[in-house]
This record gives structure tokens, sequence and C-alpha cells, in this order.
């Protein structure tokens, strides 16, 4: 699943997942099992880069 991309003016995001998840970032991201990882039910603030999206997974047992 990926986002729309991020606006001109977005630099920064807040990201959270009620389950623990992999997460990556580009312009096409595809997040697979060794992309970065985002523990559930704890925000992470990420750097963005406008036209770029965000795409997740849920992460693997």
């Amino acid at each position: 699943m990926q986002s729309a991309a991020f606006g001109a003016t977005t630099i920064f995001i807040i990201a959270t997942a009620d389950i623990p998840c992999q997460i990556a970032f580009g312009t096409n991201p595809s997040a697979v099992s060794t992309s970065g990882y985002l523990p559930g039910a704890f925000p992470r603030p990420y750097s963005v880069v406008a036209g770029q999206k965000v795409a997740n997974i849920q992460a693997q047992a």
C-alpha cells in the first residue's frame, strides 16, 4: 500500500501503526520484510521529500 505523494511544504511526518510494520519511502516505494521497522503503537517522526511516498506492510513474525 502506498500513500499519495507528499506536498511541496511537507518536510516531516509522524508515522504510527496499530501493529508492527515495515515502512519504505521513495518515488515508487515497495515495503518488504527488510524495509525499515515501525513498531506498533509507537509514533515515530520521519523527514520526507516532496513528491515522494510512503509504503508499508505488516511486519513478518
